[in-house]
């Protein structure tokens, strides 16, 4: 993420997309410990499309085609059939844009180490914390999706923090 944050662009080459926001949320599960995932939106150029699997599968005559491989006992046929158009696919030649991020997915630090970020230092005050967390929805390391809005936030802050 570091170059794509500091430099505004990564040429990613040729990868799979998907137009299904809920199956990017949960591709290769986002939430895991560690990891921070990212949802981009962007409108491909008609030269970055290299192919669009969910338009093939909308075509009888692709249909017809994979049938007929089947039939013949082509190699990975049951997968083709299993996956069908489920990921809404299509696969790219675009770079990542930094201003296309309109999702960010993550942790946020132990609780303990929020309260010796926050200066919190008392039992008491650290109950007050908690609850105001709670009461606001918010559960440290419980992995969460930020909105488009605080994406914008996040990157606003990055960028005046390290001056980019």
């Amino acid at each position: 993420m570091v170059p794509l944050i500091r430099d505004g662009i990564l040429n990613e080459s040729v990868a799979s997309w998907t137009t299904n926001k809920n199956y990017a949320q949960d591709f290769k599960d986002p939430l895991r410990t560690g990891t921070v995932s990212a949802i981009f939106a962007h409108r491909p150029k008609a030269g970055e499309v290299v192919l669009n699997i969910e338009a093939l599968w909308a075509t009888t005559e692709f249909q017809t085609a994979v049938a007929n491989y089947k039939d013949r006992d082509g190699p990975h046929a049951n997968a083709l059939l299993h996956f069908k158009s489920r990921q809404s696919e299509v696969i790219l030649n675009a770079p990542l844009l930094r201003d296309e991020i309109v999702g960010f997915c993550g942790r946020s630090s132990p609780f303990e180490t929020l309260c010796g970020m926050a200066g919190i230092a008392q039992e008491e005050e650290k109950d007050l914390f908690w609850k105001h967390l709670v009461e606001g929805g918010t559960f440290p390391e419980q992995a969460r999706w930020l909105s488009p809005q605080g994406v914008k936030n996040v990157l606003e802050r990055v960028r005046t923090r390290f001056n980019l």
